[in-house]
């Protein structure tokens, strides 16, 4: 997987994508609609220890992936999961080499395309979110450590 600032290559089903990062203010409203979404319910279900672990890329346990994905389940359902793959793709956050060998924005009536598995389009969506939020977890505990002084702990 080859990773720089600005994007991130991933290979999803034979395929390479180019994970593109947010402009600033862009990535600050899709991390807020997200935490506000998914991030909120996900914490109530597994914990925030877990949560920075996944936020920082960390390999869990295969247990502690299906506890996420039941959390997950009681959160999302399938307008969800669309308003999602919508907002990801019609930002232009995923990009691939078309048969042309240009650079193209991977469009939401490309999935199908793209994809015969819905898991694997799962896994774009995810690593889509991730890479923009990559620091939010640093940023969560800035706001632990500031609550802790506040009480004098």
């Amino acid at each position: 997987m080859e990773k720089s600032s600005e994007y991130n290559k991933v290979c999803i089903s034979g395929k390479e994508f180019y994970i593109i990062k947010l402009e600033p203010w862009k990535r600050l409203t899709f991390i807020a609609d997200f935490q506000k979404e998914f991030l909120v319910p996900v914490i109530n279900s597994i914990g925030n220890g877990k949560l920075s672990n996944i936020l920082n890329g960390d390999e869990l346990p295969d247990n502690e992936v299906m506890s996420i994905i039941s959390s997950l389940s009681q959160t999302i359902d399938g307008k969800t999961v669309e308003k999602w793959a919508k907002r990801i793709t019609d930002e232009g956050v995923v990009i691939y080499i078309n048969d042309n060998k240009e650079k193209a924005k991977l469009s939401f009536v490309q999935l199908n395309d793209m994809f015969k598995n819905p898991i694997d389009i799962i896994v774009l969506m995810k690593d889509a979110i991730i890479f923009n939020m990559e620091g939010v977890s640093t940023l969560f505990d800035s706001f632990k450590r500031n609550q802790s002084n506040e009480e004098g702990i």
